[in-house]
């Protein structure tokens, strides 16, 4: 009976706190990793629309610009060397 008691008073609780403990560090751990993948997720997003738009802004300035077309065109056709 005395095993029976000191079980439920001491060991159950321990393990309770131990895996209560245990998981609580894996769960800070693992939002941290996933806040920081989403973050750097976001940075990429924001980094590929700046490239999209400033390709897309020196392409309407190159073909306005008849000089810069014709060089386009000539590569285009030479391979683009």
């Amino acid at each position: 009976m005395f095993n029976f008691v000191l079980f439920y008073l001491q060991v159950i609780p321990s393990q309770k706190q131990y895996v209560a403990n245990f998981f609580d560090e894996l769960r800070v751990a693992m939002n941290t990793e996933l806040g920081e993948s989403h973050e750097e997720m976001m940075m990429d997003s924001h980094r590929r629309n700046r490239e999209h738009g400033e390709s897309k802004l020196k392409f309407q300035v190159c073909a306005r610009d008849e000089t810069c077309f014709a060089l386009a065109r000539k590569q285009a056709k030479t391979g683009g060397s």
